[in-house]
């Protein structure tokens, strides 16, 4: 999208259409711009790729998955551990404590009594 001629109000519009936007997310936007002083009829310029950006994150986050998680989640080995939501599975914290089983993923395993009960 070129922003050659837009004004800051009329690109925020076709940046809500494009990314089908919330109501309330572009009154957001606008009241922002507002209250920086800046009118809706003004040329967008050098806001409009800040403008897309926030547009794009926004839309990224209310349809719950960003495009480099995303490609990752197609795009990883089929042997690798794996937690519960089918991510690589985080060795860190549990170090050698954690187990790998298959159908399940890494599980935490707790140290049972030495003696039998």
């Amino acid at each position: 999208m070129s922003s050659i001629g837009k004004t800051l109000g009329r690109w925020i519009d076709d940046l809500a259409r494009r990314t089908a936007a919330s109501p309330m997310f572009v009154e957001k936007v606008r009241s922002y711009f507002l209250a920086k002083g800046l009118s809706m009829e003004q040329e967008a310029g050098n806001y409009a790729p800040a403008l897309e950006v926030a547009f794009l994150r926004q839309e990224a986050v209310r349809t719950g998955i960003h495009p480099a998680l995303q490609m990752r989640l197609f795009t990883r080995q089929p042997s690798a551990p794996q937690d519960a939501f089918g991510l690589p599975a985080p060795l860190g914290a549990w170090g050698s404590r954690t187990t790998w089983l298959p159908g399940v993923g890494r599980i935490v395993m707790v140290p049972g009594p030495e003696e039998s009960q």
